[in-house]
């Protein structure tokens, strides 16, 4: 009883950040993906009664997401 083992949870996320400095700062262009190989990692379980027989599912979150993102801080001398 209760022995029952979820799935192994991975994932890899890769980020890429290009910094330059300008006259009056720094930018900074950053460039991110979540869930790079788009595991389907399990979130939770649920059981189902399909026909009388019951069924564990799977339920996952999180696909791959890219993001990306500009900041620019001043320089104050």
């Amino acid at each position: 009883m209760n022995t029952f083992r979820m799935r192994d949870y991975h994932r890899l996320d890769l980020a890429i950040n290009f910094v330059k400095g300008k006259k009056r700062g720094i930018r900074t262009w950053s460039f991110n993906i979540y869930n790079l190989y788009n595991r389907q990692n399990p979130y939770f379980y649920f059981s189902k009664n399909v026909n009388g027989v019951w069924q564990i599912y799977q339920q996952s979150l999180f696909p791959i997401i890219p993001s990306f993102s500009y900041s620019f801080n001043l320089n104050y001398s």
